[in-house]
């Protein structure tokens, strides 16, 4: 489940994505997840996690890797 970021954030930063009717929003939520692992792994050391308030360059950076790891797969899977 997400804890930085919505599905919705995902999609107002790219609202084509809504449009391609094979992105569910459930798997944008598991991309969104994946995302937010591999923040925490960089904050992990630093800082203890989750945040009870998310920073807002916490939320930016992890909608826009979740966004770049969803077309990443879209794009290598129509290679």
């Amino acid at each position: 489940m997400p804890t930085y970021t919505t599905v919705n954030n995902v999609l107002s930063l790219y609202p084509r994505i809504g449009s391609y009717s094979s992105i569910s929003s459930s798997a944008i939520a598991f991309y969104i997840d994946q995302a937010e692992n591999e923040v925490n792994a960089y904050l992990a050391n630093n800082y203890t996690l989750p945040f009870s308030a998310t920073p807002p360059m916490v939320e930016t950076l992890s909608t826009e890797y979740s966004l770049v790891k969803i077309l990443e797969r879209f794009f290598t899977q129509e290679v």
